[in-house]
């Protein structure tokens, strides 16, 4: 081990960018040796976003064939099934609708001829392949031509009728037809739990919320549910405890375990850069106790989040762009600094007194990267590789700055009073306007083309910190270089973002997918070289 440290260098008191590559290099490898285990001791985590990956990068033949390969090992997987032919289905019916484009059709030409399609299709132990060849037809041909060929199947499920109309977006008939399933299974639910979605679904909430007084409804309700419902009668209190329910249960285990290490690297950073090794005791304590505050912050926002959502309305291509910067303004940047700056306060009373403007900057630091790995939690499958590995860089050390900026100057404004208000006021005012910025020009659509310069954004929000933190730090070198440890940190986030797309895509596509991320980050990772100060020489 001893010897593994030399090698990357950690005891050197010289850095070089050589030396930093092959510290990232090292640490990142560790990361790829506990994904490729990961991979080998388990089956692939989700089949479906891991097919689709496929799809998009090495075409529909591959993915067809992937599943397929899945499919004869685990026979008994209904929903990888059903999901072959939803998706063979939908590729024929858009060459259909597109036209006989020889290059077109050819981008959709699958693994197996139609012929062998369909008797691959007999190995399916999970569903009935007379029931999954209804289903074929219903993606490419329409709901009436799969329901004629279901209602042929010698006795098919009548679950199976209800089903298809809601894939079919037939509403009406989907209740109708899972009201005939309730009749002939008490029991079902499955029969219930859709009724209420449906029900949900169409904007009729009255009916939705008397069914959810019948106790077999209720016990059968979804969190989802009970939150559409409970908002639409503006019941917001009832609201919460689904809401935080569906929010916990939205993170996989192995997310939240990627997240907790990528943040535990911020975590040492953050010590690091406020000298943590000089604080007392009691500011040592307060440090995992931010962290935690942070982490319940972000769950604490969500009913903020879902308030002002059905108030306000959400924000997309159909609302003008300039209601789109006075949403992200107003919504997002304000609901989420103001609730951070909620939970700074339980640590104020012991801030207050402490005399090391540093150690209150990362400590205030601290409860924003809580709350960014509370976020970073639940953030999966719409947005692998490159997106999770930036997340675990870019989302985390700006909750870090936002709330420790803001945060810095609640604690002076709390001690000293008077005149330290208004500067309170106008520094937190603008965290919260960078912050809504930010995720402005990341979010809308119709500045994709100037999205770039949220980075710059990111950039100043980065080097106001860092510099406030050196203008309060001692004049001496660290004894661990802030480069190295960051450079570290980095690797665990890219690492950490690995294993996560490996888990999905495979040992090849993942490394694929963060490619992007590594190189957009690496060009950021010069910023941070330079506020830090310290010097990093060739090698030469």
């Amino acid at each position: 081990m001893l010897r593994l440290f030399r090698w990357l260098g950690w005891d050197d008191p010289r850095m070089t960018y050589g030396g930093l590559a092959k510290l990232a290099a090292g640490v990142f490898l560790v990361f790829a040796a506990a994904a490729y285990a990961w991979t080998r001791a388990r089956p692939p985590g989700d089949v479906r976003a891991r097919v689709t990956v496929l799809a998009a990068t090495d075409g529909f033949a591959d993915a067809e064939r992937w599943l397929a390969e899945y499919l004869e090992e685990n026979p008994g997987d209904g929903e990888g099934w059903r999901f072959l032919v939803e998706m063979r289905g939908l590729a024929r019916l858009l060459v259909k609708v597109v036209g006989e484009d020889e290059d077109f059709a050819g981008d959709f030409e699958g693994h197996f001829t139609e012929e062998e399609f369909l008797a691959f299709l007999d190995r399916s132990t999970a569903v009935r392949p007379a029931v999954l060849r209804a289903w074929y037809v219903c993606h490419q041909d329409g709901l009436e031509a799969g329901l004629a060929m279901l209602a042929s199947v010698e006795a098919a499920p009548l679950i199976e009728e209800a089903r298809m109309r809601r894939e079919g977006g037939d509403v009406r008939g989907a209740l109708d037809a899972y009201e005939r399933v309730l009749a002939a299974d008490p029991g079902s639910d499955e029969a219930r739990l859709a009724i209420l979605e449906l029900l949900v679904e169409e904007g009729n909430f009255v009916e939705a919320r008397r069914r959810l007084d019948d106790p077999r409804y209720l016990g059968a309700a979804s969190d989802a549910v009970l939150v559409d419902v409970y908002v639409a009668r503006g019941k917001y209190l009832a609201m919460i405890p689904p809401l935080v329910r569906e929010d916990l249960a939205g993170m996989r285990p192995l997310t939240l375990v990627a997240a907790l290490v990528a943040g535990a690297a911020w975590f040492l950073l953050a010590l690091h850069l406020g000298w943590s090794w000089k604080w007392p005791v009691r500011a040592r304590v307060l440090a995992p106790a931010a962290l935690v505050l942070g982490f319940v912050s972000a769950t604490a926002c969500l009913p903020v989040v879902v308030i002002q959502d059905d108030l306000m309305g959400d924000i997309g291509p159909h609302t003008s762009i300039a209601f789109n910067l006075l949403y992200c303004l107003a919504g997002i940047g304000l609901r989420e600094e103001l609730v951070k700056l909620l939970f700074v306060l339980p640590l104020a009373p012991f801030l207050v007194r402490m005399k090391d403007d540093l150690a209150v900057l990362s400590i205030a630091s601290l409860v924003g990267l809580g709350f960014a790995i509370n976020e970073n939690a639940g953030y999966y499958a719409a947005s692998l590789g490159d997106a999770v590995f930036g997340r675990f860089l870019t989302a985390s050390f700006a909750h870090m700055a936002l709330t420790g900026y803001a945060g810095y100057w609640l604690v002076r404004a709390l001690k000293k009073g008077g005149a330290e208000w208004a500067a309170f006021g106008s520094e937190a005012a603008k965290m919260v306007t960078l912050h809504g910025v930010y995720d402005f020009l990341l979010i809308e659509p119709r500045l994709d083309d100037v999205s770039f310069l949220a980075m710059a954004v990111f950039i100043w929000l980065s080097q106001a910190y860092l510099r406030l933190a050196a203008s309060r730090s001692p004049r001496t070198r660290r004894p661990v270089p802030l480069t190295r440890l960051f450079v570290a940190s980095l690797a665990v986030a890219a690492g950490a973002g690995y294993v996560l797309a490996a888990d999905v895509l495979g040992m090849w596509q993942g490394l694929r997918a963060i490619a992007y991320g590594v190189v957009g980050e690496a060009v950021i990772a010069i910023m941070f070289f330079r506020e830090f100060g310290e010097t990093v020489g060739s090698g030469r």
